[in-house]
């Protein structure tokens, strides 16, 4: 608690970042393409203010919103975001999954 007190604008933008993330998670599984894509770009920002250095958030936000392009039938776009994933250091198997998805489009 003593961490929050010291800086609320940070515990403030990490609980921002992961809530849209996962909102954005659950939209994709329920198929709502166009809101769960706005949800992990939020997410994406929020992790930008916050990570100094590539993190697994970022690994996997890139993924997911390269998942949403994808089931929207924007492979290209997709690829862009899946390669940006690929590219950073390995999160608990983040470059394999990226790799998965530039070899093979995400069906939800």
């Amino acid at each position: 608690m003593e961490r929050v007190k010291e800086n609320p604008t940070l515990y403030s933008n990490s609980v921002v970042r992961e809530a849209t993330y996962y909102i954005g998670l659950a939209l994709l599984y329920r198929q709502d393409f166009g809101n769960s894509l706005k949800y992990f770009q939020k997410s994406l920002e929020g992790t930008k203010l916050i990570d100094k250095k590539p993190s697994g958030f970022y690994s996997y936000t890139l993924i997911k919103i390269g998942n949403n392009y994808d089931a929207m039938g924007k492979r290209m776009e997709a690829l862009k975001y899946y390669k940006q994933a690929y590219e950073l250091p390995d999160f608990n198997d983040s470059k394999k999954i990226a790799k998965r998805y530039l070899e093979t489009p995400y069906k939800p």
